[in-house]
């Protein structure tokens, strides 16, 4: 009987671990919404909710996506890390990248080497539709693994 209960024990972890692993999206969308009205050089970021994403939770591995949702913003110019001795751990591989066929821009956060609550501050250099150049400093944080995510 005992032997029965581990084996059921054990299936059932096997299957909440894989069920919840599969339940996390590994991709991330930042949806640039338009110009904050207090504060012109800020944007308004949202998540998949709708949620502010100044501060972007995300997990080891996965890929953020930036994308433009407003005819207030002509461009992302660029989108380079800052300083990293002002975070507590760079959490990007590599400085994102424009995707070749549209305004949008990908990132990818480090597999390895991270823990809950490193965070990176990173630029927005974007352009209104005035053609001016401003920046934003939103950050990127590593959350605890699932669940919930979002």
């Amino acid at each position: 009987m005992k032997s029965i209960l581990s084996v059921c024990k054990i299936f059932l972890r096997t299957f909440l671990i894989v069920y919840l692993a599969s339940s996390c999206s590994n991709i991330r969308v930042i949806t640039i919404t338009g110009i904050n009205p207090n504060n012109h050089e800020n944007l308004i970021l949202r998540d998949k909710h709708g949620e502010p994403a100044d501060t972007l939770k995300v997990l080891p591995g996965q890929t953020i996506k930036w994308k433009i949702k407003s005819e207030d913003i002509l461009a992302l110019d660029s989108l380079p890390l800052k300083d990293p001795t002002k975070a507590s751990s760079a959490v990007l591989e590599q400085r994102p990248t424009k995707d070749s066929s549209s305004s949008n821009w990908t990132g990818k956060v480090k597999k390895t080497g991270l823990k809950a609550g490193d965070y990176e501050i990173y630029h927005i250099y974007w352009k209104d539709k005035n053609n001016q150049l401003h920046k934003y400093d939103p950050a990127i944080m590593v959350k605890n693994p699932c669940p919930p995510c979002n």
